[in-house]
């Protein structure tokens, strides 16, 4: 099973769903990294094995240095707020987090909606 990591900018109810659902997911928020540069919420995300969830497109860049650098970190998955339907971030969400595996995303940064 893969854990999540929400950045503090997936909504609430993305979040509730998931839990009701039996995913093991935590939020920056509540892991004390309000405030904290996007990195240090990657490397968070990375030195618990969980794979980072956001909306935040600074991302492609944060990934693409950590992957020049060969600096390890254990996924992102993006996606657009405006795109994706709120059902359909769960579902790939419950998905992914059900029958995906941790060496499936290492170093990757993946778009949703699958």
């Amino acid at each position: 099973m893969i854990k999540l990591y929400f950045d503090l900018h997936v909504h609430g109810v993305v979040f509730q769903n998931l839990i009701a659902n039996g995913v093991d997911v935590i939020r920056g928020q509540d892991d004390g990294m309000d405030g904290v540069p996007d990195e240090k919420l990657l490397e968070r995300a990375s030195e618990l094995k969980r794979v980072l969830v956001t909306s935040d497109k600074d991302f492609f860049e944060i990934a693409a240095n950590f992957q020049s650098n060969q600096k390890y970190f254990s996924g992102v998955l993006f996606y657009r707020a405006t795109k994706v339907g709120i059902k359909d971030l769960i579902d790939d969400l419950t998905l992914i987090s059900s029958a995906g595996k941790l060496i499936d995303f290492e170093n990757l940064l993946i778009c949703l909606p699958l």
